[in-house]
């Protein structure tokens, strides 16, 4: 490291070592890696445990393309994306479609086939996976300035593909209509489960509103108690005080009457007294 370089902290150095690696790709292939395993040591335990992850019966579409897409990682040695996407789509190895069978299936010996850059059932070792194929048909067939005259097809190759792809057709619609049948009582479910829904929403919501209600009352009437109480409390105060100056005064009053008293009683005997004298200077005189 450099004298002038600025040090980094525990936390800006384990995200900048993140960064690294994430850029650099370690961590998506220690991702991969560790999914891989999982999915492996899942499997050896329950081979089970992916079934329910795809649909229940794939059409022969879904099923063409889970095999385009099986070959195309496979061919690009994405063991990783395979080893977990091959059991979540419910296809063994033998139920992966062949190039020859994808071929039949999406006719692709009709007019695309002078699109494709390779042959669709060529399975060479060099030959490019037919996902991409595909792609760079359907790519050349949109911007090709060209008009390629479709003939008809009479040997029996084109007859077989057309009539599996209309029997394929035919299936698929049956499948369909055999699931709406069967989601039909589900939808019936469905409707009186969001039915029961609603009409449990809204026995909550008048609950909810009845407590809410009850514990308002019960606020106010505890706070009507507290302000009583509090009027109470002051009218008792105002009585004390009242009382004790009642009281005050009262003392003072009779204090001020004994005061009076003792002056009244001092001048009538010093009156009795002054009688007394003079009766007594009148009978000596």
């Amino acid at each position: 490291m450099a004298p002038d370089a600025p040090a980094l902290s525990d936390r800006q150095f384990r995200r900048k070592v993140f960064e690294e690696l994430q850029n650099a790709g370690t961590i998506d292939g220690l991702k991969g890696t560790l999914r891989s395993r999982l999915v492996g040591v899942l499997q050896r335990r329950d081979p089970s445990v992916f079934a329910s992850s795809g649909p229940a019966h794939q059409t022969l579409w879904q099923r063409a393309a889970n095999s385009l897409y099986v070959e195309y990682l496979a061919s690009q040695n994405y063991g990783y994306s395979l080893s977990v996407f091959q059991p979540e789509c419910g296809l063994t190895n033998q139920q992966v479609m062949s190039r020859e069978e994808l071929a039949r299936v999406l006719s692709l010996n009709g007019p695309i086939a002078g699109h494709l850059p390779a042959s669709p059932t060529a399975d060479s070792p060099g030959a490019p996976p037919l996902l991409l194929s595909l792609l760079q048909g359907v790519a050349d067939m949109g911007g090709g300035g060209t008009r390629r005259e479709i003939t008809t097809q009479t040997d029996d190759d084109t007859g077989n593909g057309v009539l599996s792809l209309r029997l394929a057709q035919i299936d698929e619609m049956h499948e369909r209509a055999v699931e709406t049948e069967r989601l039909a009582p589900l939808r019936d479910a469905e409707a009186r489960m969001a039915s029961f829904q609603k009409e449990c929403e809204t026995r909550l919501r008048l609950e909810m509103e009845e407590q809410v209600r009850r514990v308002r009352d019960h606020e106010i009437g505890q706070a009507r108690l507290e302000e009583a109480s509090k009027h109470r409390r002051q009218i008792t105060q105002a009585r004390e005080e009242l009382e004790r100056v009642h009281a005050e005064r009262l003392r003072k009053l009779r204090a001020r009457e004994e005061s009076q008293t003792e002056r009244v009683r001092a001048a009538e005997t010093s009156l009795e007294r002054a009688a007394y004298d003079h009766r007594q200077r009148l009978a000596t005189a």
